[in-house]
């Protein structure tokens, strides 16, 4: 078998931006294949799609499959190594990890499907993945700096609260509090109560 003969997972998760993808590939090039892969017995990609899809821009071909039950942790040895590459391969594999990100539109299909994210997200944390796409979707891309020294929570509230709340923040928006340091006039609105309550 080879690379071409795999396929990829219909329903991945991460998102692999083009940056990620071509920091794989100088890793591919710079200190070659070293993680392995998850596939099915339909050759289904569960676990590597990004890696697949790098490795195959990179022009690599060869395919080993190693057939287990799960009781057994497969180790992958390189030899020959230098100091540095083992360096670079190390920090290779965890910053291609960072630069990926989660499907949000798949997340949300799969909430609407009835699939449980237990234990893998907390409530408060697919809220926040939702908020951060519903930004990115509108526009909002506020530099890193906006964001020095600020910090976030989340209020679980019940949907009578959430109606409360809502409508309280947007009439204070209508009344002309919803501009400010950041791009969503809600959070404008909240940080403006928060001054007059603290003033």
């Amino acid at each position: 078998m080879t690379l071409a003969d795999l396929v990829a997972d219909p329903a991945n998760r991460r998102v692999h931006s083009g940056r990620n993808l071509a920091m794989v590939q100088a890793a591919l090039k710079e200190v070659g294949a070293a993680r392995s892969i998850v596939i099915d017995e339909g050759n289904v990609i569960l676990a590597g799609n990004g890696v697949t899809e790098a490795a195959t821009a990179a022009g690599m071909t060869k395919l080993r499959i190693i057939d287990t039950e799960g009781d057994e942790v497969i180790a992958v040895r390189r030899r020959g190594l230098t100091e540095d590459q083992k360096r670079a391969l190390a920090l290779y594999d965890n910053r291609t990890a960072e630069l990926a990100t989660w499907d949000v539109t798949q997340l949300q299909m799969d909430l609407a499907a009835g699939l449980d994210f237990v234990p893998f997200f907390t409530d408060a944390e697919l809220q926040a993945l939702v908020a951060t796409n519903a930004d990115v979707e509108a526009g909002y891309a506020p530099a890193a700096s906006a964001y020095r020294g600020m910090k976030m929570f989340v209020v679980m509230v019940t949907p009578d609260q959430f109606e409360t709340v809502s409508t309280a923040l947007q009439a204070v928006v209508e009344a002309g509090h919803g501009t400010g340091a950041s791009s969503q006039p809600l959070a404008n609105a909240l940080v403006y109560v928060l001054e007059r309550h603290s003033g």
